[in-house]
């Protein structure tokens, strides 16, 4: 590490000494009382001394003033100005670190406060898109539930009309076992006149048996309606068994989305909270900005006072001048007067 070098009030101190013990304040007797420093900076804070030294004695002639009283209050104004610089510096310095410290913890919350931002606008554009899906998806189920009730009303259809041919088909098994047992009984009742009626008999007969071919192909018809509305209905009842799979998928996947929603809903509650907690971190710090703004303010101002006594220090001076000078005004006329009252003595014994 360096070695700091020797500064101008070390050297105005020194250099004090030596004329204080009437020695002549060279390069040489000042480097040997600090034991340190360079020729080069030792000659040039001695020059500033000597002619601010030659100043002050010049100031005192000339305004009559003892320059020990010049020398206290030149040091006292030096030391003034030394320490409130070395202030100045010092809270500058501080404040500035702070100020620096403060500005880039500002630029980084508001970093993350727009890294937040961009992210609280992503995650309600995702809210956005699952509302939309959430709400094409209830769609599709209140559309799929209409299906399915009309596929339930259309069963019920096909079920009434179920039951509507097999009543007829009874009906019509009903008509058949009549007409058999009228065949019987036609048959038992002509097999008694048969030889009195066989012309009208065998005609009758065939009418007969044309109308029960008839009734069985009926018949026919009647099964082969009732086999086609039973695939129809196992069709129908498949549908409906793939519609309730369906529905319950949907409901499943509306239950998955609304899981979703909610848990997007809890993070960004959460980083709703984050980014007030930065919010209010950041008041904080502008809040400790201006009380240091505040503070580095009234530094200004008590330097600003400082400066005012050193002004009054110097009016006061200037009074002391003035003063200096009505005394040794006084201090003449008093000598001229003494002057005066001494010759008229000496008159005065002469005559005597």
């Amino acid at each position: 590490m360096a070695r700091p070098g020797v500064t101008y009030e070390d050297i105005a101190k020194a250099a004090s000494q030596l004329k204080g013990e009437n020695k002549n304040p060279t390069i040489e007797a000042v480097r040997a009382i600090l034991g340190t420093g360079s020729i080069s900076t030792i000659n040039n804070h001695l020059r500033k001394w000597k002619q601010a030294d030659k100043q002050s004695k010049s100031l005192a002639t000339k305004e009559n003033i003892p320059e020990e009283l010049i020398a206290i209050v030149k040091g006292l104004w030096e030391q003034i100005l030394l320490s409130s610089e070395t202030k100045v510096e010092k809270i500058k310095d501080s404040y500035e670190k702070e100020f620096t410290i403060l500005n880039e913890d500002l630029a980084k919350y508001k970093a993350n406060n727009q890294r937040w931002q961009k992210m609280f606008n992503v995650w309600q554009q995702e809210k956005v898109k699952l509302e939309n899906d959430k709400s094409t998806l209830e769609q599709a189920l209140e559309f799929t539930q209409k299906e399915n009730d009309a596929l339930i009303t259309k069963q019920d259809g096909a079920l009434k009309q179920l039951s509507d041919k097999q009543a007829r088909i009874d009906e019509l098994n009903k008509l058949n076992k009549q007409a058999q047992e009228n065949l019987e009984h036609y048959r038992e009742s002509q097999r008694l006149q048969r030889l009195q009626d066989q012309e009208n008999y065998a005609a009758n007969l065939q009418n007969l048996q044309t109308e029960i071919k008839n009734k069985n192909n009926q018949f026919d018809v009647c099964r082969n309606e009732l086999i086609d509305s039973r695939n129809q209905i196992q069709q129908n009842n498949l549908i409906i068994e793939n519609l309730t799979r369906d529905n319950k998928r949907i409901k499943a996947e509306n239950t998955s989305q609304n899981n979703s929603i909610k848990s997007l809903e809890n993070t960004l509650a959460v980083k709703d909270e984050q980014l007030k907690t930065q919010n209010k971190e950041l008041k904080e710090l502008e809040s400790k900005l201006k009380l240091q703004t505040e503070e580095y303010i009234e530094s200004k101002i008590n330097i600003k006072l400082l400066k005012q006594q050193f002004d009054d220090t110097n009016k006061a001076l200037e009074d002391l001048t003035i003063k200096n000078n009505l005394l040794s005004q006084n201090k003449w006329e008093l000598a001229e007067e003494k002057a005066k009252l001494q010759g008229q003595l000496k008159q005065m014994q002469e005559m005597a």
